[in-house]
């Protein structure tokens, strides 16, 4: 669903599961706390994303269970943020399973905090944390990421100013 009505605090009450994305967030100081539940996106073979955030500022996604529910496609992405200032990502457990997926993607999103998520990749090039395209000033600490499958990354950094702070990373 889309949620895009600025200033909420949106609680899930049970699992979402989606052939496609499950959330689209489009509007400013947006609040997704899934209170344990599971968001399972990308069910089929479809390119897809669990929660697209798309140029919405003051975004928190916390007490997510994300999981991408098939291997078959390419490049899904647990959490996607484009364009998006001051977004908090906390208290996550998020799963990957194809190849290139990434569990936390931000492109062009500054002033984040990304802290005590729990991250499993798998799949060919598969990426816990990635930031391009000037992705900076952000805080990066205490996430558990592990990597499973050939060329995966634990973080990929295309960035500046950012700050990492025990993290611990293991690559299988």
């Amino acid at each position: 669903g889309t949620l895009n009505q600025a200033n909420r605090v949106y609680v899930l009450t049970q699992n979402v599961i989606s052939a496609g994305n499950c959330f689209q967030i489009t509007a400013n100081n947006i609040t997704l706390d899934c209170a344990g539940h599971e968001i399972n996106y990308s069910y089929s073979n479809q390119v897809a994303r669990g929660i697209d955030i798309l140029g919405a500022n003051f975004t928190t996604i916390k007490s997510c269970y994300i999981k991408e529910g098939s291997a078959l496609a390419i490049s899904r992405h647990a959490i996607y943020s484009e364009k998006g200032v001051n977004g908090t990502f906390v208290n996550n457990t998020i799963v990957t399973l194809g190849n290139f997926s990434r569990a936390i993607l931000l492109q062009a999103s500054a002033e984040n905090l990304i802290s005590n998520n729990t991250i499993t990749t798998f799949g060919f090039a598969g990426e816990g944390i990635t930031f391009t395209q000037a992705s900076d000033n952000s805080i990066i600490a205490g996430n558990n990421i592990t990597t499973n499958g050939v060329s995966a990354n634990g973080i990929f950094i295309n960035g500046a100013r950012n700050v990492f702070r025990d993290n611990r990373i293991f690559i299988r």
